[in-house]
């Protein structure tokens, strides 16, 4: 039901490129041991903490490829629901790895 009332959303690459910086600040975090100075989202550090604790670093890493592939998708006209259930899919399933 999420992703249907995501996918209906009017400006899907903006969805995406927020998707990419929460990715990218949870890396970070993952990385720099909980530090927060180098986020592009302070005001959600909890959240992004949160994020980071339940990805593991691969999955954060692998997370910009995915989202890169969901945009070109995007940008070709494919159905935005299926893009980001995918993106979000492919992610999860590298982080059971």
């Amino acid at each position: 039901a999420l992703v249907k009332q995501i996918g209906e959303s009017k400006q899907p690459m903006e969805l995406l490129s927020a998707l990419r910086l929460i990715f990218r600040d949870a890396l970070v975090i993952k990385v720099q041991r909980q530090s927060a100075k180098n986020l592009l989202l302070k005001s959600e550090s909890q959240r992004l903490r949160e994020v980071a604790n339940a990805y593991a670093l691969t999955a954060l890493l692998y997370a910009q490829e995915a989202i890169s592939e969901a945009e070109k998708q995007a940008a070709f006209n494919a159905v935005f629901a299926q893009c980001i259930e995918l993106c979000i899919a492919k992610i999860q399933r590298k982080n059971d790895r």
